[in-house]
């Protein structure tokens, strides 16, 4: 679980701490593969009305072609700067073995696939805005941009109001946010952020131990 309400100095950044730029959508935690199953908002505050952007892939939008360069590892995801070891506290010995071992898997630049599951109503492992451009691959880049075309024709906005709770399927539904002026004054939007996982033993190795729920 997550605080997420603006900070001054990270304005601009991709992150949920930020405000003046769009957060680009993506599935949370695209580079990684034990990335939560679901993904839930819930709103203590948003007086501004800030909403949050969800899009989906429409089925049979794209072409057989695309959908097999898509279904293939063609693709690298890197993360955003919140999973560095530098922005995490560190509050045990064994937390800081996960860490160094995060920071390895982070630099290993594993390909993906962005697309897996079933062809006719495939699931989505996307963050376009720290996805490589794969130059040397412009079969890859094409259907990408595709893809990407598709989810921003159906993009939406969701203003949550406090109280409300957004329960988003993270293999079918990306997310983002508007954006907007915070004002630093402690009435600025605020929501939680939880990660929710079907099954919490498929992570045993990245995690300290069998009680922890950080995933290093």
């Amino acid at each position: 679980m997550h605080d997420v309400f603006p900070v001054r100095k990270h304005e601009h950044d991709q992150l949920g701490l930020g405000s003046k730029e769009l957060l680009t959508w993506h599935t949370e935690d695209a580079f990684h593969p034990y990335r939560g199953d679901y993904l839930v908002l819930a709103s203590l505050r948003n007086p501004d009305r800030v909403a949050t952007t969800v899009g989906e892939y429409v089925p049979h939008a794209l072409s057989p072609a695309d959908l097999e360069v898509l279904f293939k590892e063609r693709f690298h995801i890197a993360p955003d700067a919140s999973h560095l070891p530098k922005n995490n506290s560190r509050a045990s010995d064994g937390d800081t073995g996960q860490f160094a071992a995060l920071d390895e898997f982070l630099h290993e630049r594993r390909p993906v696939s962005v697309l897996f599951g079933p062809r006719q109503e495939p699931y989505l492992r996307l963050d376009p805005y720290f996805m490589a451009d794969p130059e040397d691959d412009p079969e890859a880049r094409q259907a990408l941009d595709r893809l990407i075309a598709v989810i921003d024709e159906g993009l939406r906005e969701v203003a949550l109001d406090q109280g409300d709770c957004l329960v988003i399927n993270n293999h079918r539904v990306v997310h983002g946010r508007v954006p907007f002026t915070a004002r630093f004054d402690g009435t600025d939007r605020w929501l939680k952020r939880v990660n929710v996982t079907h099954d919490l033993r498929k992570s045993r190795t990245m995690r300290a131990s069998s009680s922890t729920r950080l995933i290093g």
